[in-house]
Parts: C-alpha cells; sequence; structure tokens
C-alpha cells in the first residue's frame, strides 16, 4: 500500500518522524522501533502509523530518502571536466565523499535489508543506478573512452556493485581507511577494467 500524500503541516511531521527514524537506526546499528521513533520525534506512536503503515515501510521510506540525497549529490550532478573519463573520475571522487560524510551510509549499505519493504527499495534503486551507469558507460564508448568489448548493460551494475562493496568495506574500517584512499583504489579498479585497450 502507497504512503499517503501529505502537504503542509502533514508534510513537516513525515519530515521529522523520517529524521527521528534515520538517528535511531544509525544510533542503533540498523535497528528499527517505532515507539522508540515516535519518542525521539517527540509524537505519539499512533500519529507515526498515520504516515508509515508499518516498521518495515518506515525503514523503506529513510532508505528512499538516503538514495535521493545520493543520487542528488552524485550521479545527477553537474560535473565541470574536460572529457568523459575526467568527469567519471571526479563522479566517484563525490560518491566516496557522500558516504563518508553521510551518517546514514554504514547503515544502508550493512544488514539493513532484512525489512521486505526495504530490501524492495534497495532492488529497485539499485536497478536504477545500474541503468544510470550502464548509459554513461555508452556514453564513454561513443567517446572513444570506454573498452567497446564490455557490454555497458552487464558491466554497468558490475562496476557499481564493485563501488558499493568497497564503500562498505570502507566505512566498516572506519579511520583505518580513509576517504582519499578508498576513492584512489576505486577510480584504478574502474580505470582498469574500461579503458580502452591498444
Amino acid at each position: 500500500m502507497a504512503e499517503p500524500q501529505v502537504t503542509g503541516k502533514g508534510a513537516q511531521t513525515r519530515a521529522k518522524l523520517l529524521k527521528a527514524a534515520a538517528a535511531e537506526l544509525v544510533e542503533s546499528e540498523g535497528q528499527l522501533e517505532v515507539a522508540a521513533v515516535a519518542r525521539r520525534a517527540g509524537t505519539s506512536i499512533g500519529l507515526t502509523y498515520r504516515y508509515f503503515q508499518n516498521k518495515g515501510a518506515l525503514a523503506a521510506a529513510v532508505v528512499e530518502d538516503f538514495f535521493d540525497r545520493q543520487d542528488n549529490a552524485v550521479l545527477m550532478a553537474e560535473i565541470e571536466a574536460d572529457d568523459w573519463r575526467a568527469r567519471e573520475r571526479r563522479r566517484i571522487e563525490l560518491m566516496v565523499a557522500f558516504h563518508y560524510a553521510e551518517p546514514m551510509a554504514r547503515v544502508a549499505l550493512g544488514g539493513l535489508a532484512r525489512e521486505p519493504e526495504v530490501a524492495a527499495v534497495m532492488v529497485d534503486r539499485q536497478a536504477r543506478q545500474a541503468a544510470i551507469v550502464a548509459a554513461m558507460l555508452a556514453r564513454g564508448q561513443d567517446l572513444g573512452k570506454v573498452d567497446t568489448e564490455l557490454d555497458p548493460s552487464i558491466a554497468g551494475p558490475m562496476i557499481l556493485g564493485a563501488i558499493r562493496e568497497a564503500l562498505r568495506v570502507g566505512l566498516a574500517a572506519g579511520d583505518a581507511l580513509g576517504a582519499g584512499d578508498l576513492t584512489n583504489q576505486i577510480l584504478h579498479l574502474v580505470d582498469s577494467a574500461t579503458r580502452v585497450r591498444s
């Protein structure tokens, strides 16, 4: 069932509940209880259920919000660069920076997908992102910057999956693996995988 459309004060309440749920997920490392979210938001449990039909729907909405912010900051970013490869290298730098600065990143890349509603959101958003990466690779092939032996529809999800796993490992490592070091490792991998062979 779709969540109800809200405007005005209702939208503010919904946003407050999402913020409280995100904070609860981060603090509890992926665990979510509606009562705890209501307390944190200063609302009642009943009011929370007016906006989100169950705990899974609330967690899914938090994850949707995370992906919206990630896509706006990274995949949809307008990047000034001299050529295709420089632009996409910058996009990877933005991806790592976003995840290292975002408290929800470690939770979203961890075991949060246990809830069916969250798993459905993850599958949908990752498929959308993979399609965008595939289109970027196809554009790189058109420009002679990406190996034409690669099938973008296969390489896109592969590269995105590798970046996602690298981010998960980097975030789990804490201070032991800085954003700069992780970015360099990802850039080296992507360059090696996609560069035109002479």
